[in-house]
């Protein structure tokens, strides 16, 4: 038996007052003598005797009526059912419903969360006046917010009609702990949790070591929606987007991989596979795809205009379509403009594959106007991306204003000068915020060997395809005399002596540089076939922002940092991908600019402006594991349930197509005493005035005779 009230057992008190009374009543005999006894007539002894088994009588009767009375306000309870004696105990029922995207999946019985709504409508019509309830989704712990508790059903039942998917994983201990918390505030007897969900493995995905406080006095209910045994149809997801293209321009080819997996047991044929770019579709492919099988189809599609391309690869529908779309964005820059320092005879081959990569792609913005180390302070620095460097610069102010310029985030190719000393060299380049450098000559009628080449490197990529070995031999017959080898930095191109191309981060940009003159003094590295891919990529390589737009998943938290050029921050403009648009105000972090976005929700792609100029875009996708249609039995499901309580925790299983308000009302098995505390109390008194009554009479005849 438990206690409702518990304080009120205090009044338990007030139930010795009729002894005390009693006690007081009773008076010391004294004796008295009489001149004569003639008058008085002798007491029977049975009559003395009658008297005082009817004033106990009414002592037990008048404790009994106020011990009633506090018992009655107490509201005792016990756990069983007496339809006489007791009242139905009050219930608080939580009602879990698993509204994940793999719950929109329709088997032989329909539509699984619409049945989950059918049955959580059975519970509810199964409560009872005075009972209360709470409905808790995903959306309740992705929002953090508590779940109301309402008496109000018809309201309940609007809510559960309300209930939509979401394209993220369930979280069922996070549900359990929220109910937990509802459930431990409740004042009611009867403490209940339903859960509704199709059993989809990924509902495992919380790890924790801590138990919930589910004693016996919460009764668990789990109610499986679906069969796991069940055929559900074909379905095939994308598992994720990748760009595989390092530099990205207007009217050049972008090349993007999807993986793409077939999660069923059958081969499916035919799978139509598209992709988009600001909804226009500018790919297609149908592909094949086993049994279980995971397979990478590349796409090849070209970006018609500069800017954020919001991008979609998608398969044509099948049972589960939440998995048929997956998200990308790609920021394709303007063309970097880039200005070159240096002499006629250093700079005259680096200009040539300057102007062959300005007007045969498109893919940089070359300034005419070839600076010297003197002129170049005349220069428009803040509209320059990347400067090229191929005479040691003599002139100090224009070393100064060329750290600026990379510390401030821009890019430097710095070429060895022949004409100029070692210590010139080295001087110079720490003060650029790069190591010293050494030079070395080879042997008479020999010449100095490439032994790495990193062909995986952006500057490469794409252009040598090969084993390290072969990507050596694809730079040609080289003829290396002499060279300067940098003494740190990240290396790119290595002789046997050390490093000629690397390159290293000096504050928010980058310095590359090249131990070989552009010209043919030392070697023989202008005429090799891959001098004017260089020059052009490392233009391309120093001037790239992030050209792949971030991806993240539903229920992250997205702190979306922006490219070093709007490091200053202020107010941008975010466009979703029913094309609304949301103002931003960005917050300072040392590494720069970030806007807070907050909680992602709706999957797509997104853009960010400023002043209508666009300045990045992410993606926004929902789990892919959710697409994974797996479902546990009846028995893993409620192992797993039980691994999140405490060993006490009362666990039971209701098949969703029995009936649900019989199996409910079969666990209210708790009652409440009040009403047959309050009718105990009434009969006591009723007695009590019976037997005062005969007292009183008796005590009259007495002394009348």
């Amino acid at each position: 038996m438990t206690f409702l009230n518990p304080l009120v057992l205090l009044g338990l008190i007030a139930s010795s007052v009729p002894l005390l009374l009693h006690l007081f009543s009773i008076r010391k005999s004294k004796t008295v003598e009489f001149s004569s006894l003639r008058f008085l007539k002798e007491l029977q002894k049975t009559s003395i005797k009658k008297f005082k088994v009817k004033r106990i009588l009414l002592l037990i009767l008048r404790t009994l009526i106020i011990t009633f009375i506090v018992l009655a306000f107490s509201r005792p309870t016990i756990q069983t059912s007496l339809p006489i004696l007791g009242t139905h105990a009050k219930t608080s029922a939580v009602i879990i419903i698993d509204n994940s995207a793999s719950m929109n999946i329709s088997d032989g019985k329909g539509n699984r969360l619409n049945r989950a709504k059918n049955v959580a409508l059975s519970i509810i019509d199964a409560l009872r006046e005075g009972d209360d309830v709470s409905i808790i989704t995903a959306n309740t712990i992705m929002d953090n917010m508590p779940a109301p508790v309402s008496t109000n059903f018809a309201l309940v039942r609007q809510e559960i009609d309300k209930i939509q998917p979401i394209p993220n994983r369930f979280p069922l201990r996070s549900s359990l702990s929220h109910a937990s918390s509802l459930l431990h505030q409740s004042q009611n007897l009867a403490k209940e949790v339903y859960i509704l969900t199709d059993a989809q493995v990924n509902v495992v995905g919380e790890k924790t070591d801590s138990l919930l406080n589910f004693d016996r006095s919460i009764g668990v209910f789990v109610l499986p929606i679906g069969n796991s045994s069940e055929k559900i149809g074909e379905n095939v997801s994308i598992d994720s987007v990748r760009i595989l293209t390092n530099f990205v321009h207007k009217d050049s080819p972008v090349e993007i991989e999807a993986l793409i997996r077939n999660d069923t047991d059958e081969e499916i044929q035919g799978i139509v596979v598209s992709c988009h770019f600001n909804t226009k579709r500018v790919a297609q492919k149908s592909v094949d795809l086993a049994k279980n099988e995971k397979r990478a189809i590349t796409f090849s599609a070209i970006p018609n205009d500069d800017g954020v391309i919001q991008g979609i690869i998608e398969l044509e529908n099948d049972v589960f379509l939440t998995d048929n779309k997956r998200y990308f964005s790609i920021n394709v820059p303007s063309p970097p403009t880039v200005a070159l320092i240096g002499s006629q005879q250093n700079a005259g081959f680096v200009d040539i594959a300057l102007f062959t990569g300005e007007r045969a792609m498109n893919s940089l913005h070359r300034i005419p106007q070839l600076f010297s180390p003197l002129s170049a302070t005349t220069m428009d620095w803040d509209n320059i991306h990347t400067v090229i460097v191929t005479d040691y610069i003599s002139d100090r102010t224009t070393e100064a204003r060329l750290r600026q310029f990379v510390e401030e985030g821009g890019g430097i190719l710095y070429f060895a000068d022949a004409k100029t000393t070692q210590q010139q060299i080295n001087s110079q380049l720490q003060l650029l915020g790069f190591d010293g450098i050494n030079e070395v000559t080879a042997q008479k009628n020999q010449s100095l060997n490439v032994t790495l080449f990193d062909y995986k490197h952006p500057l490469f990529s794409g252009i040598v395809k090969s084993t390290k070995d072969k990507a050596v031999l694809s730079l040609g017959e080289q003829n290396i005399q002499r060279a300067r080898i940098s003494n740190g930095g990240t290396a790119i191109v290595s002789i046997t002596e050390g490093s000629i191309i690397s390159e290293k981060k000096v504050g928010k940009g980058k310095l590359l540089f090249c131990g070989l003159p552009p010209t043919l003094e030392w070697s023989n590295f202008i005429q090799l076939p891959i001098f004017p891919a260089f020059i052009v990529r490392s233009v391309q390589y120093l001037s790239q922002t992030d050209i792949k737009g971030k991806s993240y998943l539903v229920d992250d938290n997205i702190l979306l940092r922006l490219p070093k050029k709007h490091a200053m921050g202020g107010t941008f403009s975010i466009t979703d991908p029913n094309g609304m648009k949301q103002n931003y105000s960005t917050v300072q972090y040392p590494s720069g600019a970030v806007i807070p976005f907050g909680i992602a929700k709706v999957p797509g792609a997104y853009s960010v402006l400023s002043n209508g100029n666009p300045v990045t875009g992410f993606a926004i996708n929902p789990p892919s594991n959710e697409g994974r249609l797996a479902f546990m039995d009846t028995e893993s499901l409620e192992k797993v349930v039980k691994s999140y309580c405490d060993p006490d925790a009362s666990v039971a299983l209701i098949d969703e197509s029995s009936n649900i308000a019989k199996n409910v009302a079969m666990a209210r098995t708790g009652s409440e005493l009040w009403k047959a505390c309050l009718a105990c109390a009434i009969v006591c008194a009723l007695l009590e005035m019976i037997v005062a009554r005969t007292t009183k009479n008796d005590m009259n005849g007495e002394i009348a005779s």
